[in-house]
């Protein structure tokens, strides 16, 4: 996974460890972060940062003459996002800067219009995430020049064909370089809180878990019991009871038509695939003409789709379905099982990217994992459900 789809869904996963986090993180201690934006001397500025006792804080202040200062608490480096007169809602958007805040005096130099350069000291852990970012960014944006010339349109597998042939060989060779600089980052900073950060998603980097447990075990205690420290030994916890031939774990959810969906319910009876989703994912969306193929295929033969979304507005979810046309299913939304606990199913699967497929057998143990990206393909479950329904 490229180091900019890391950033994106490093917040996503944020509640999934908040409990555990909060009864092990290490002491509160104030930090000050201050500093003076030029080409702007009024307005406000957002500082937003992930803390266990208060959530996710969005603190503001205003400009006097360019210079602003923010004051808090915190339990350990964090990631944390300092936001300007954004225009969209990428983190490429020049007015947005993910940096790393840590009990400390930290300040900054920053241009409008030019966040992702600002000048920040007084952060060993911020020093350390820049030099990691300066060795890395020539490669990510080879790979992210070569992502452009890709086709907009078309299904996922029509897609994958077409890309197959476009800088193929480039591409997996620019991967693989920025999976090493990312690695061998990770190997050689054990007591840096920017290593258990990078390592969130080492599934998707293609890591094997003995792998990433050498890895893990080689942190200080300090970064192990980080929040993103924490974030890495639970991933590695879920995905060992979610690997292929673990049974699957038990849920109860309403869908859309107001039923109660059992997972137990298809036991001896049924295929199920698990379809994680939402509706502004872009290649979970790509996906669903596929899915309806699919289902249409193979539902007469015993198998069920299950979709289960993070989406929280309820509209956007309903448009999306209504859109795709993948009303033929369950469709599971949050808003219909507030009562439930946040992101469980999600974290009982090891979830931490959109798409995710996952196949249970009738015997309710799983039986195949399809992570996903913009670079998923559904290859690897169409051979698979041929094989099992043949």
């Amino acid at each position: 996974m490229s180091i900019r789809k890391t950033i994106l869904l490093a917040g996503v996963i944020f509640f999934s460890v908040i409990e555990s986090y909060a009864q092990r993180a290490l002491a509160r201690a104030p930090f000050e972060f201050a500093g003076m934006i030029s080409g702007r001397d009024t307005g406000i500025v957002v500082l937003e940062y992930s803390d266990v006792s208060a959530k996710w804080i969005q603190d503001t202040a205003h400009l006097v003459n360019g210079k602003f200062g923010f004051k808090g608490e915190l339990q350990g480096p964090t990631q944390a996002y300092f936001v300007g007169n954004v225009r969209s809602m990428s983190m490429d958007d020049p007015n947005r800067k993910l940096l790393f805040l840590e009990p400390c005096k930290m300040t900054a130099e920053v241009s409008e219009g030019d966040f992702r350069h600002a000048r920040i000291a007084g952060s060993r852990t911020q020093q350390e995430f820049e030099e990691f970012n300066n060795e890395i960014e020539p490669v990510s944006e080879a790979i992210a020049a070569i992502k452009r010339r890709w086709p907009k349109t078309g299904n996922m597998d029509t897609r994958s064909k077409q890309v197959k042939g476009q800088d193929a060989a480039t591409f997996d060779s620019l991967i693989k370089e920025e999976n090493q600089i990312k690695y061998r980052f990770i190997a050689s900073h054990t007591n840096s809180f920017v290593s258990p950060y990078l390592m969130s998603f080492y599934r998707n980097d293609g890591v094997l878990e003995d792998s990433a447990k050498k890895l893990y075990n080689s942190f200080s205690t300090d970064v192990k019991n980080s929040y993103f420290g924490l974030v890495v030994r639970e991933k590695m916890q879920a995905h060992e009871s979610t690997r292929a031939r673990y049974p699957a774990p038990a849920f109860v959810r309403r869908d859309s038509r107001g039923s109660l969906i059992r997972l137990s319910s298809f036991k001896g009876k049924s295929y199920v695939l698990l379809d994680f989703w939402a509706s502004w994912c872009h290649p979970c969306r790509a996906m669903s003409p596929h899915l309806r193929e699919l289902y249409s295929t193979y539902h007469s033969k015993g198998l069920e789709i299950i979709s289960l979304s993070v989406d929280t507005d309820p509209e956007k979810w309903k448009r999306a379905i209504a859109e795709d046309s993948t009303w033929g299913w369950a469709q599971i939304g949050k808003y219909l099982n507030e009562g439930a606990k946040r992101d469980e199913v999600e974290h009982n699967y090891a979830v931490i990217s959109w798409p995710t497929l996952i196949l249970i057998d009738k015997q309710g143990n799983i039986v195949g994992r399809y992570t996903g990206g913009e670079d998923l393909t559904m290859e690897d479950l169409d051979n698979k459900l041929r094989e099992v329904f043949r």
